[in-house]
Protein backbone atom coordinates (compact mmCIF):
# COMPACT_ATOMS: atom_id res chain seq x y z
CA UNK A 1 0.00 0.00 0.00
CA UNK A 2 1.23 3.44 -0.94
CA UNK A 3 2.30 5.85 1.75
CA UNK A 4 0.14 8.91 2.31
CA UNK A 5 1.27 11.98 0.48
CA UNK A 6 3.59 14.12 2.49
CA UNK A 7 6.19 16.85 2.12
CA UNK A 8 8.09 14.86 -0.51
CA UNK A 9 7.37 14.41 -4.16
CA UNK A 10 3.94 14.39 -5.78
CA UNK A 11 3.90 12.28 -8.98
CA UNK A 12 1.02 12.94 -11.44
CA UNK A 13 1.38 9.48 -13.02
CA UNK A 14 -0.49 8.08 -9.99
CA UNK A 15 -2.40 11.27 -9.21
CA UNK A 16 -5.82 9.65 -8.93
CA UNK A 17 -4.62 7.07 -6.45
CA UNK A 18 -2.73 9.64 -4.35
CA UNK A 19 -5.66 12.07 -4.21
CA UNK A 20 -7.96 9.24 -3.12
CA UNK A 21 -5.52 8.39 -0.35
CA UNK A 22 -5.29 12.03 0.61
CA UNK A 23 -9.06 12.33 0.93
CA UNK A 24 -9.27 9.17 3.03
CA UNK A 25 -6.42 10.20 5.28
CA UNK A 26 -7.31 11.35 8.77
CA UNK A 27 -4.02 13.14 9.03
CA UNK A 28 -4.51 16.82 8.18
CA UNK A 29 -0.93 18.02 8.16
CA UNK A 30 0.13 21.43 6.97
CA UNK A 31 1.89 19.74 4.03
CA UNK A 32 -1.29 18.06 2.87
CA UNK A 33 -3.26 21.30 3.05
CA UNK A 34 -0.51 22.98 1.05
CA UNK A 35 -0.65 20.10 -1.43
CA UNK A 36 -4.37 20.59 -2.09
CA UNK A 37 -3.85 24.31 -2.59
CA UNK A 38 -0.90 23.75 -4.96
CA UNK A 39 -2.90 21.23 -6.98
CA UNK A 40 -5.73 23.68 -7.41
CA UNK A 41 -3.35 26.48 -8.37
CA UNK A 42 -1.46 24.21 -10.82
CA UNK A 43 -4.70 23.11 -12.43
CA UNK A 44 -5.85 26.72 -12.87
CA UNK A 45 -2.50 27.76 -14.36
CA UNK A 46 -2.54 24.78 -16.73
CA UNK A 47 -5.98 25.76 -17.97
CA UNK A 48 -4.84 29.35 -18.60
CA UNK A 49 -1.69 28.15 -20.39
CA UNK A 50 -3.63 25.78 -22.62
CA UNK A 51 -6.02 28.57 -23.56
CA UNK A 52 -3.09 30.86 -24.45
CA UNK A 53 -1.47 28.18 -26.60
CA UNK A 54 -4.82 27.49 -28.23
CA UNK A 55 -5.12 31.16 -29.22
CA UNK A 56 -1.59 31.10 -30.68
CA UNK A 57 -2.40 27.90 -32.58
CA UNK A 58 -5.59 29.39 -34.06
CA UNK A 59 -3.67 32.48 -35.27
CA UNK A 60 -0.99 30.26 -36.87
CA UNK A 61 -3.63 28.16 -38.61
CA UNK A 62 -5.35 31.31 -39.93
CA UNK A 63 -2.01 32.55 -41.35
CA UNK A 64 -1.28 29.13 -42.85
CA UNK A 65 -4.68 28.94 -44.55
CA UNK A 66 -4.08 32.32 -46.22
CA UNK A 67 -0.52 31.64 -47.42
CA UNK A 68 -0.36 27.93 -48.26
CA UNK A 69 -2.22 25.74 -50.74
CA UNK A 70 -4.24 22.77 -49.40
CA UNK A 71 -1.45 20.36 -50.39
CA UNK A 72 1.15 22.46 -48.59
CA UNK A 73 -1.08 22.69 -45.51
CA UNK A 74 -1.18 18.88 -45.40
CA UNK A 75 2.61 18.77 -45.75
CA UNK A 76 2.95 21.35 -42.98
CA UNK A 77 0.61 19.38 -40.70
CA UNK A 78 2.53 16.16 -41.39
CA UNK A 79 5.90 17.81 -40.71
CA UNK A 80 4.91 19.87 -37.73
CA UNK A 81 3.05 17.03 -36.00
CA UNK A 82 -0.55 16.52 -35.01
CA UNK A 83 -2.27 19.40 -33.29
CA UNK A 84 -0.73 22.42 -31.59
CA UNK A 85 2.10 22.36 -29.04
CA UNK A 86 0.54 21.37 -25.77
CA UNK A 87 1.59 21.26 -22.12
CA UNK A 88 2.51 17.61 -21.53
CA UNK A 89 1.91 17.55 -17.79
CA UNK A 90 4.06 17.92 -14.71
CA UNK A 91 6.56 15.10 -14.46
CA UNK A 92 7.44 15.86 -10.91
CA UNK A 93 6.14 18.55 -8.53
CA UNK A 94 7.89 19.45 -5.31
CA UNK A 95 5.72 19.95 -2.20
CA UNK A 96 7.00 22.48 0.31
CA UNK A 97 6.16 23.19 3.91
CA UNK A 98 5.12 26.53 5.25
CA UNK A 99 8.74 27.66 5.34
CA UNK A 100 9.38 26.69 1.74
CA UNK A 101 9.93 29.16 -1.05
CA UNK A 102 7.36 30.05 -3.67
CA UNK A 103 6.56 27.48 -6.39
CA UNK A 104 9.86 27.12 -8.38
CA UNK A 105 8.39 26.41 -11.82
CA UNK A 106 8.26 29.51 -14.13
CA UNK A 107 5.35 27.90 -15.90
CA UNK A 108 4.04 30.92 -17.74
CA UNK A 109 7.47 31.82 -19.13
CA UNK A 110 8.07 28.22 -20.19
CA UNK A 111 4.79 28.07 -22.08
CA UNK A 112 5.37 31.43 -23.80
CA UNK A 113 8.89 30.34 -24.77
CA UNK A 114 7.50 27.08 -26.19
CA UNK A 115 4.88 29.02 -28.12
CA UNK A 116 7.51 31.36 -29.61
CA UNK A 117 9.63 28.36 -30.63
CA UNK A 118 6.57 26.77 -32.23
CA UNK A 119 5.91 29.97 -34.18
CA UNK A 120 9.53 30.02 -35.42
CA UNK A 121 9.33 26.35 -36.44
CA UNK A 122 6.04 26.78 -38.28
CA UNK A 123 7.24 30.02 -39.93
CA UNK A 124 10.42 28.29 -41.08
CA UNK A 125 8.34 25.41 -42.42
CA UNK A 126 6.15 27.82 -44.37
CA UNK A 127 9.22 29.54 -45.84
CA UNK A 128 10.74 26.19 -46.84
CA UNK A 129 7.51 25.07 -48.50
CA UNK A 130 7.25 28.35 -50.40
CA UNK A 131 10.89 28.07 -51.52
CA UNK A 132 10.20 24.50 -52.66
CA UNK A 133 7.13 25.68 -54.56
CA UNK A 134 9.15 28.45 -56.24
CA UNK A 135 11.88 25.94 -57.13
CA UNK A 136 9.29 23.61 -58.65
CA UNK A 137 7.82 26.46 -60.68
CA UNK A 138 11.32 27.44 -61.86
CA UNK A 139 12.00 23.83 -62.83
CA UNK A 140 8.71 23.69 -64.75
CA UNK A 141 9.68 26.90 -66.51
CA UNK A 142 13.03 25.37 -67.50
CA UNK A 143 11.29 22.23 -68.75
CA UNK A 144 8.85 24.34 -70.74
CA UNK A 145 11.77 26.29 -72.25
CA UNK A 146 13.55 23.05 -73.20
CA UNK A 147 10.31 21.69 -74.57
CA UNK A 148 10.19 24.54 -77.09
CA UNK A 149 13.02 22.74 -78.89
CA UNK A 150 10.66 19.91 -79.76
CA UNK A 151 8.16 20.02 -82.62
CA UNK A 152 4.60 20.76 -81.55
CA UNK A 153 1.13 20.49 -82.99
CA UNK A 154 0.72 22.49 -86.18
CA UNK A 155 4.42 23.03 -86.87
CA UNK A 156 7.10 20.66 -88.06
CA UNK A 157 9.92 22.22 -86.06
CA UNK A 158 10.44 24.85 -83.40
CA UNK A 159 13.39 27.23 -83.44
CA UNK A 160 14.79 28.11 -80.03
CA UNK A 161 17.19 31.04 -79.83
CA UNK A 162 18.26 33.81 -77.47
CA UNK A 163 16.42 37.11 -77.77
CA UNK A 164 19.45 38.57 -79.55
CA UNK A 165 18.89 36.10 -82.39
CA UNK A 166 15.37 37.34 -83.12
CA UNK A 167 14.50 38.13 -86.72
CA UNK A 168 13.15 36.66 -89.94
CA UNK A 169 15.37 34.04 -91.53
CA UNK A 170 14.73 33.33 -95.20
CA UNK A 171 15.85 30.53 -97.45
CA UNK A 172 15.58 32.14 -100.88
CA UNK A 173 17.06 30.57 -104.02
CA UNK A 174 20.74 29.93 -103.06
CA UNK A 175 20.84 32.41 -100.17
CA UNK A 176 19.99 32.55 -96.49
CA UNK A 177 19.05 36.05 -95.34
CA UNK A 178 18.33 37.48 -91.91
CA UNK A 179 15.90 40.41 -91.79
CA UNK A 180 15.11 42.82 -89.00
CA UNK A 181 11.46 42.23 -88.05
CA UNK A 182 10.72 45.94 -87.64
CA UNK A 183 12.43 47.46 -90.67
CA UNK A 184 12.63 44.31 -92.84
CA UNK A 185 16.16 45.34 -93.77
CA UNK A 186 18.76 42.64 -94.40
CA UNK A 187 21.09 42.21 -91.44
CA UNK A 188 23.29 39.69 -93.19
CA UNK A 189 23.29 37.36 -96.18
CA UNK A 190 25.00 34.02 -96.80
CA UNK A 191 25.34 32.85 -100.41
CA UNK A 192 25.93 29.24 -101.43
CA UNK A 193 28.00 28.70 -104.56
CA UNK A 194 28.04 25.63 -106.79
CA UNK A 195 30.95 23.23 -106.57
CA UNK A 196 32.06 21.91 -109.97
CA UNK A 197 33.18 18.69 -108.28
CA UNK A 198 29.64 17.90 -107.14
CA UNK A 199 27.54 15.46 -109.11
CA UNK A 200 25.09 17.10 -111.57
CA UNK A 201 22.12 16.58 -109.26
CA UNK A 202 23.75 18.90 -106.71
CA UNK A 203 24.89 21.68 -109.05
CA UNK A 204 22.01 24.00 -108.08
CA UNK A 205 22.34 24.71 -104.32
CA UNK A 206 18.75 25.75 -103.74
CA UNK A 207 17.61 26.30 -100.11
CA UNK A 208 14.30 24.45 -99.90
CA UNK A 209 13.78 23.85 -96.14
CA UNK A 210 13.24 26.59 -93.55
CA UNK A 211 16.33 27.23 -91.39
CA UNK A 212 16.39 26.03 -87.78
CA UNK A 213 17.69 28.53 -85.21
CA UNK A 214 18.97 27.20 -81.90
CA UNK A 215 21.61 28.19 -79.35
CA UNK A 216 23.02 31.03 -81.43
CA UNK A 217 23.31 28.99 -84.63
CA UNK A 218 21.37 28.91 -87.90
CA UNK A 219 21.17 25.39 -89.35
CA UNK A 220 20.04 24.74 -92.92
CA UNK A 221 20.61 22.54 -95.93
CA UNK A 222 20.68 23.20 -99.64
CA UNK A 223 20.10 21.04 -102.68
CA UNK A 224 23.80 20.32 -102.90
CA UNK A 225 23.95 17.60 -100.27
CA UNK A 226 25.51 19.84 -97.61
CA UNK A 227 24.52 20.91 -94.13
CA UNK A 228 25.54 24.36 -92.86
CA UNK A 229 25.75 26.08 -89.48
CA UNK A 230 26.00 29.88 -89.36
CA UNK A 231 26.45 32.32 -86.51
CA UNK A 232 22.99 33.78 -85.92
CA UNK A 233 24.39 37.22 -85.12
CA UNK A 234 26.89 37.68 -87.92
CA UNK A 235 25.89 35.12 -90.56
CA UNK A 236 29.45 33.76 -90.66
CA UNK A 237 29.99 30.07 -91.42
CA UNK A 238 30.74 28.04 -88.28
CA UNK A 239 30.89 24.58 -89.81
CA UNK A 240 29.81 22.60 -92.87
CA UNK A 241 29.22 18.88 -93.54
CA UNK A 242 29.07 17.22 -96.95
CA UNK A 243 26.78 14.20 -97.39
CA UNK A 244 26.10 14.31 -101.15
CA UNK A 245 22.59 13.10 -100.40
CA UNK A 246 19.21 14.74 -100.04
CA UNK A 247 19.02 16.08 -96.47
CA UNK A 248 15.68 16.24 -94.69
CA UNK A 249 14.42 18.45 -91.88
CA UNK A 250 16.72 19.14 -88.95
CA UNK A 251 15.79 19.01 -85.28
CA UNK A 252 17.86 20.40 -82.39
CA UNK A 253 17.29 18.89 -78.95
CA UNK A 254 19.59 19.48 -75.95
CA UNK A 255 22.61 20.46 -78.03
CA UNK A 256 22.23 17.59 -80.50
CA UNK A 257 21.20 18.06 -84.13
CA UNK A 258 19.17 15.18 -85.58
CA UNK A 259 18.95 14.80 -89.35
CA UNK A 260 18.30 12.20 -92.01
CA UNK A 261 19.55 11.73 -95.56
CA UNK A 262 18.12 9.97 -98.60
CA UNK A 263 19.58 8.71 -101.85
CA UNK A 264 18.28 6.43 -104.58
CA UNK A 265 20.48 3.92 -106.36
CA UNK A 266 19.81 0.86 -108.51
CA UNK A 267 18.73 -1.05 -105.39
CA UNK A 268 16.21 1.55 -104.24
CA UNK A 269 16.15 4.26 -101.60
CA UNK A 270 18.91 4.59 -99.02
CA UNK A 271 17.99 6.39 -95.78
CA UNK A 272 20.44 7.22 -93.01
CA UNK A 273 19.77 8.90 -89.67
CA UNK A 274 22.39 10.88 -87.74
CA UNK A 275 22.84 12.64 -84.42
CA UNK A 276 25.44 15.41 -84.73
CA UNK A 277 27.10 17.65 -82.19
CA UNK A 278 25.26 20.91 -82.87
CA UNK A 279 28.34 22.96 -81.97
CA UNK A 280 30.76 21.46 -84.51
CA UNK A 281 28.85 19.03 -86.73
CA UNK A 282 30.75 15.90 -85.75
CA UNK A 283 28.84 12.62 -85.74
CA UNK A 284 27.72 11.40 -82.32
CA UNK A 285 25.50 8.54 -83.50
CA UNK A 286 24.63 6.93 -86.81
CA UNK A 287 21.48 4.96 -86.20
CA UNK A 288 20.90 1.44 -87.44
CA UNK A 289 17.26 2.29 -88.04
CA UNK A 290 16.57 3.99 -91.34
CA UNK A 291 13.99 6.46 -92.63
CA UNK A 292 13.29 10.17 -92.73
CA UNK A 293 12.76 11.95 -89.41
CA UNK A 294 9.09 12.86 -89.24
CA UNK A 295 9.11 14.33 -85.73
CA UNK A 296 10.79 14.23 -82.30
CA UNK A 297 8.65 14.40 -79.17
CA UNK A 298 9.61 13.86 -75.52
CA UNK A 299 12.81 11.95 -76.24
CA UNK A 300 11.35 9.75 -78.99
CA UNK A 301 12.21 10.07 -82.68
CA UNK A 302 9.69 8.94 -85.30
CA UNK A 303 11.08 7.68 -88.61
CA UNK A 304 9.10 7.59 -91.84
CA UNK A 305 10.20 4.75 -94.10
CA UNK A 306 7.52 5.17 -96.79
CA UNK A 307 5.14 2.42 -95.64
CA UNK A 308 6.19 2.18 -91.99
CA UNK A 309 6.47 4.51 -89.01
CA UNK A 310 9.10 3.57 -86.41
CA UNK A 311 9.56 4.96 -82.89
CA UNK A 312 13.18 5.17 -81.63
CA UNK A 313 14.20 6.17 -78.11
CA UNK A 314 16.93 8.81 -78.33
CA UNK A 315 18.80 7.84 -75.16
CA UNK A 316 19.70 4.28 -76.16
CA UNK A 317 18.63 4.07 -79.86
CA UNK A 318 16.25 1.23 -79.03
CA UNK A 319 13.18 0.61 -81.19
CA UNK A 320 9.94 1.02 -79.26
CA UNK A 321 7.57 -0.05 -82.03
CA UNK A 322 7.03 -0.12 -85.78
CA UNK A 323 3.69 0.24 -87.56
CA UNK A 324 2.92 -0.45 -91.21
CA UNK A 325 0.21 1.31 -93.20
CA UNK A 326 -1.39 0.20 -96.45
CA UNK A 327 1.11 -1.10 -99.00
CA UNK A 328 -0.15 1.31 -101.69
CA UNK A 329 0.17 4.35 -99.38
CA UNK A 330 3.27 6.44 -98.64
CA UNK A 331 3.52 8.43 -95.42
CA UNK A 332 3.93 12.18 -95.75
CA UNK A 333 6.88 14.05 -94.29
CA UNK A 334 5.56 15.09 -90.86
CA UNK A 335 3.83 13.53 -87.87
CA UNK A 336 2.26 15.57 -85.06
CA UNK A 337 1.53 14.93 -81.40
CA UNK A 338 -1.57 15.97 -79.47
CA UNK A 339 -1.93 14.64 -75.92
CA UNK A 340 -0.91 10.97 -76.30
CA UNK A 341 -2.03 10.67 -79.91
CA UNK A 342 0.15 10.81 -83.02
CA UNK A 343 -1.28 12.18 -86.26
CA UNK A 344 0.02 11.20 -89.70
CA UNK A 345 -1.14 11.39 -93.30
CA UNK A 346 -0.43 9.47 -96.47
CA UNK A 347 -0.95 9.58 -100.22
CA UNK A 348 -1.29 6.99 -102.97
CA UNK A 349 1.89 5.56 -104.39
CA UNK A 350 2.76 3.11 -107.13
CA UNK A 351 0.88 2.11 -110.24
CA UNK A 352 -2.85 2.77 -110.57
CA UNK A 353 -5.47 2.54 -113.25
CA UNK A 354 -6.91 5.56 -115.04
CA UNK A 355 -10.16 5.45 -113.06
CA UNK A 356 -8.49 4.64 -109.74
CA UNK A 357 -8.56 7.66 -107.36
CA UNK A 358 -5.40 9.28 -106.07
CA UNK A 359 -6.49 8.34 -102.58
CA UNK A 360 -5.10 9.83 -99.39
CA UNK A 361 -5.76 9.21 -95.68
CA UNK A 362 -5.22 10.70 -92.24
CA UNK A 363 -4.34 8.40 -89.31
CA UNK A 364 -4.15 8.55 -85.54
CA UNK A 365 -1.85 6.25 -83.61
CA UNK A 366 -1.32 5.47 -79.94
CA UNK A 367 2.07 6.98 -79.13
CA UNK A 368 3.03 4.17 -76.71
CA UNK A 369 2.14 1.14 -78.82
CA UNK A 370 2.01 2.55 -82.35
CA UNK A 371 -1.39 0.98 -82.90
CA UNK A 372 -3.55 2.74 -85.51
CA UNK A 373 -6.62 3.96 -83.62
CA UNK A 374 -8.46 5.76 -86.45
CA UNK A 375 -8.30 6.28 -90.20
CA UNK A 376 -10.15 8.91 -92.16
CA UNK A 377 -12.37 8.16 -95.12
CA UNK A 378 -10.59 8.21 -98.44
CA UNK A 379 -9.89 11.58 -100.00
CA UNK A 380 -9.69 11.64 -103.79
CA UNK A 381 -6.52 13.64 -104.32
CA UNK A 382 -3.05 13.91 -102.86
CA UNK A 383 -2.74 15.26 -99.31
CA UNK A 384 0.69 16.74 -98.60
CA UNK A 385 0.42 17.75 -94.93
CA UNK A 386 -2.05 18.32 -92.11
CA UNK A 387 -2.68 20.65 -89.17
CA UNK A 388 -3.99 19.59 -85.75
CA UNK A 389 -6.06 21.95 -83.61
CA UNK A 390 -5.92 22.28 -79.85
CA UNK A 391 -9.15 20.27 -79.66
CA UNK A 392 -7.72 17.32 -81.61
CA UNK A 393 -9.45 18.07 -84.91
CA UNK A 394 -7.47 17.55 -88.11
CA UNK A 395 -7.47 19.90 -91.10
CA UNK A 396 -5.96 19.19 -94.51
CA UNK A 397 -6.27 20.14 -98.14
CA UNK A 398 -6.30 17.72 -101.05
CA UNK A 399 -5.70 18.03 -104.77
CA UNK A 400 -9.41 17.58 -105.41
CA UNK A 401 -10.07 21.26 -104.57
CA UNK A 402 -11.37 20.56 -101.06
CA UNK A 403 -10.24 21.46 -97.57
CA UNK A 404 -11.34 18.86 -94.99
CA UNK A 405 -11.98 18.87 -91.25
CA UNK A 406 -12.01 15.55 -89.33
CA UNK A 407 -12.56 14.77 -85.65
CA UNK A 408 -10.92 11.41 -84.74
CA UNK A 409 -12.27 11.62 -81.18
CA UNK A 410 -15.79 10.99 -82.48
CA UNK A 411 -14.66 7.84 -84.31
CA UNK A 412 -16.50 9.21 -87.32
CA UNK A 413 -15.51 7.91 -90.74
CA UNK A 414 -16.69 11.02 -92.51
CA UNK A 415 -15.58 14.63 -92.47
CA UNK A 416 -17.02 17.14 -90.00
CA UNK A 417 -17.09 19.61 -92.90
CA UNK A 418 -15.36 20.26 -96.20
CA UNK A 419 -14.78 23.50 -98.03
CA UNK A 420 -14.60 23.74 -101.81
CA UNK A 421 -11.73 25.96 -102.90
CA UNK A 422 -12.27 28.36 -105.78
CA UNK A 423 -9.52 26.88 -107.95
CA UNK A 424 -6.37 24.81 -107.63
CA UNK A 425 -5.00 22.95 -104.64
CA UNK A 426 -4.19 23.47 -100.98
CA UNK A 427 -0.50 22.63 -100.77
CA UNK A 428 1.12 23.40 -97.42
CA UNK A 429 -0.44 22.58 -94.09
CA UNK A 430 -3.08 25.05 -92.95
CA UNK A 431 -2.72 27.07 -89.76
CA UNK A 432 -5.22 26.74 -86.91
CA UNK A 433 -5.28 29.79 -84.65
CA UNK A 434 -7.95 31.07 -82.23
CA UNK A 435 -10.71 28.97 -83.77
CA UNK A 436 -9.88 29.95 -87.38
CA UNK A 437 -8.31 27.80 -90.10
CA UNK A 438 -6.05 29.63 -92.58
CA UNK A 439 -5.17 27.91 -95.85
CA UNK A 440 -3.32 28.88 -99.00
CA UNK A 441 -4.92 28.00 -102.34
CA UNK A 442 -2.68 27.60 -105.35
CA UNK A 443 -4.03 27.75 -108.89
CA UNK A 444 -1.46 25.16 -109.95
CA UNK A 445 -3.31 22.39 -111.73
CA UNK A 446 -6.40 24.49 -112.30
CA UNK A 447 -8.06 24.16 -115.69
CA UNK A 448 -8.42 27.91 -116.03
CA UNK A 449 -7.64 31.16 -114.25
CA UNK A 450 -4.75 32.17 -112.08
CA UNK A 451 -6.48 32.97 -108.82
CA UNK A 452 -4.30 32.26 -105.80
CA UNK A 453 -5.81 33.05 -102.40
CA UNK A 454 -5.41 32.89 -98.66
CA UNK A 455 -8.70 31.90 -97.07
CA UNK A 456 -9.90 32.03 -93.43
CA UNK A 457 -12.56 29.55 -92.29
CA UNK A 458 -14.41 29.00 -89.03
CA UNK A 459 -12.78 25.88 -87.53
CA UNK A 460 -16.07 24.51 -86.19
CA UNK A 461 -18.29 24.98 -89.22
CA UNK A 462 -16.03 25.62 -92.22
CA UNK A 463 -17.81 28.92 -92.91
CA UNK A 464 -15.65 31.37 -94.83
CA UNK A 465 -14.57 34.43 -92.83
CA UNK A 466 -12.58 36.20 -95.53
CA UNK A 467 -10.54 35.51 -98.64
CA UNK A 468 -7.55 37.52 -99.89
CA UNK A 469 -5.93 37.33 -103.34
CA UNK A 470 -2.24 36.44 -103.48
CA UNK A 471 0.27 37.69 -106.02
CA UNK A 472 1.21 34.37 -107.56
CA UNK A 473 1.21 31.80 -104.75
CA UNK A 474 4.12 29.37 -105.11
CA UNK A 475 3.93 27.31 -101.94
CA UNK A 476 6.61 27.68 -99.29
CA UNK A 477 9.81 25.69 -99.59
CA UNK A 478 9.70 21.93 -99.26
CA UNK A 479 6.02 21.95 -98.34
CA UNK A 480 6.79 24.23 -95.40
CA UNK A 481 3.77 25.38 -93.36
CA UNK A 482 2.52 28.94 -93.42
CA UNK A 483 4.29 31.14 -90.88
CA UNK A 484 2.27 33.05 -88.27
CA UNK A 485 3.89 35.81 -86.22
CA UNK A 486 2.25 38.57 -84.16
CA UNK A 487 -1.10 38.24 -85.91
CA UNK A 488 0.37 38.24 -89.42
CA UNK A 489 0.64 35.26 -91.77
CA UNK A 490 3.72 35.36 -93.97
CA UNK A 491 3.55 33.54 -97.27
CA UNK A 492 5.85 33.25 -100.28
CA UNK A 493 4.34 34.45 -103.54
CA UNK A 494 5.56 35.12 -107.05
CA UNK A 495 6.64 38.70 -106.33
CA UNK A 496 8.18 38.07 -102.91
CA UNK A 497 6.62 37.75 -99.46
CA UNK A 498 3.15 38.90 -98.47
CA UNK A 499 2.05 39.46 -94.90
CA UNK A 500 -1.69 39.09 -94.27
CA UNK A 501 -3.43 40.20 -91.06
CA UNK A 502 -5.36 37.32 -89.49
CA UNK A 503 -8.15 39.58 -88.24
CA UNK A 504 -9.44 40.83 -91.59
CA UNK A 505 -7.27 39.48 -94.40
CA UNK A 506 -5.70 42.84 -95.22
CA UNK A 507 -2.22 42.88 -96.69
CA UNK A 508 0.06 44.60 -94.18
CA UNK A 509 3.53 43.55 -95.38
CA UNK A 510 4.99 43.36 -98.89
CA UNK A 511 8.61 42.33 -99.40
CA UNK A 512 9.55 42.20 -103.11
CA UNK A 513 12.00 39.50 -104.16
CA UNK A 514 14.25 42.06 -105.84
CA UNK A 515 14.67 43.88 -102.54
CA UNK A 516 15.52 40.67 -100.68
CA UNK A 517 17.87 38.76 -102.92
CA UNK A 518 21.35 39.55 -104.10
CA UNK A 519 21.18 39.19 -107.88
CA UNK A 520 24.95 39.02 -108.08
CA UNK A 521 25.09 35.67 -106.32
CA UNK A 522 22.02 34.07 -107.88
CA UNK A 523 23.62 32.83 -111.09
CA UNK A 524 21.62 30.11 -112.82
CA UNK A 525 19.30 29.66 -109.84
CA UNK A 526 17.21 32.76 -110.60
CA UNK A 527 14.25 30.75 -111.88
CA UNK A 528 13.98 28.72 -108.65
CA UNK A 529 12.04 31.22 -106.54
CA UNK A 530 10.51 29.62 -103.46
CA UNK A 531 10.58 30.80 -99.88
CA UNK A 532 11.48 28.88 -96.74
CA UNK A 533 10.70 31.13 -93.76
CA UNK A 534 11.56 30.94 -90.06
CA UNK A 535 10.70 33.74 -87.61
CA UNK A 536 12.23 33.96 -84.14
CA UNK A 537 10.72 36.36 -81.62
Amino acid sequence: MQEEPHEGTFIPDIVDEQITQLKQSKKRSTANVRLLRDLGQAYGETQEENQAVERIHERLMTYTAKTLSPGEQMAQSSTAGNGHPQHRGIKQMKIHDEKGNKHPWPRRWAVLTAALIAMLVVGSLIAILQMTQNANQHEKSNIAQQDKQLPKVGAARKSVAPVTDSGMYLGLVNQVIKLDMQTHKALWRFTITSDPNDIPAFQQPHVYIAPVIANGYVYFTAQNGRLYALDAQSGKLRWERTFQQYIGHQYVVNGVLYMSTRWNDEHGAINDVYALDAANGTTKVKYKATGQIAGIFDGVMYLNNTHTLTAIRLTDSSQLWQTQIDANQALNANVYLHNDTLYASSMHTGEKSVNEPEDSYVYTLDRKSGKITWRSPVMDGFVFDIAVGDDGRVYCGAQNHYLYAFDPRLKMYQEVWKYHTIVGHVYPAPIVYNGIVYAGQSSAGATSGNNDNLVALDAKTGTQKWITPLNGYTGIGDNEPLVLHDGVIYIGVGIGIQGIAVTNGNEVVTLPTDALISKKGVGQNASLVEFAITIVS
